[in-house]
């Protein structure tokens, strides 16, 4: 608060807030309001004591002794040493432009900036567009908690492929199911698959073992397939031999 006995606004001539206060004290210990009629005030005697003014003076006194014995204002009822409460937060025209700034495509890079706009937002005063600005952020927010999401169960899930070790042909629909999730996701997001990188070696290592058995059956049917080419061609001849 304002010391009304050291502050210059509050002084004159050497005289102080105080000295003005104390000039209306009377005999009985009580306090004038005025030394002149004061006809917005008749029940006011000029120079006499007066119980509003006696009152008034003693709230005063109370909030500057406690005052200079560092103590909470007057009509701060709140037990002492109370923080004082926080001023009122403002969204400013830097925090509408971050929010109207954010990407389409939301990823969880965004989550520190979304929850900290949104709780400035809700602390903030109200103003004409707040209900939107808090749509759009909670929006955002719900959006990110589901990539979130999607990022554990991928995890949980790969986790559980690979526990067992190294997938076999078999598994090549979850392999390539999981991988298709994957994709899905912005390049920040899908660093947070922990064995993603296992999990596209585990496809490699299947699409070699399906290319090698798809070139194992060619090779069987085109080794059928010349093999019946010259057997034929031995019985011609052999025929023919025959026939001469």
């Amino acid at each position: 608060g304002i010391d009304a006995l050291r502050d210059e606004r509050f002084m004159k001539n050497g005289n102080t807030l105080l000295t003005g206060i104390l000039r209306y004290r009377r005999a009985d210990g009580g306090f004038a309001h005025s030394f002149e009629a004061d006809p917005q005030n008749p029940a006011a005697a000029p120079g006499q004591s007066n119980s509003m003014a006696g009152e008034q003076t003693l709230l005063a006194l109370a909030a500057l002794w406690r005052l200079q014995n560092g103590l909470s204002t007057l009509y701060d009822f709140r037990p002492e040493g109370a923080e004082e409460p926080p001023a009122p937060a403002v969204f400013s025209d830097a925090d509408k432009a971050a929010v109207l700034s954010l990407p389409q495509e939301l990823t969880t890079e965004q989550y520190a900036t979304v929850t900290a706009l949104l709780d400035r937002l809700e602390r903030a005063e109200d103003f004409a567009e707040k209900e939107s600005y808090r749509q759009r952020l909670t929006a955002a927010k719900d959006k990110i908690a589901a990539l979130q999401a999607e990022i554990n169960e991928l995890n949980a899930a790969i986790d559980q492929l690979l526990a067992a070790g190294q997938p076999g042909v078999g598994a090549k629909p979850a392999v390539d199911a999981l991988l298709a999730r994957a994709g899905a996701l912005a390049p920040y997001d899908a660093a947070q698959l922990s064995r993603l990188a296992e999990l596209q070696n585990a496809k490699l290592r299947i699409d070699n073992r399906l290319r090698g058995y798809i070139i194992g059956v060619v090779l069987f049917g085109v080794a059928l397939a010349l093999a019946a080419f010259l057997f034929r061609r031995h019985r011609r001849r052999a025929k023919a031999r025959e026939g001469d």
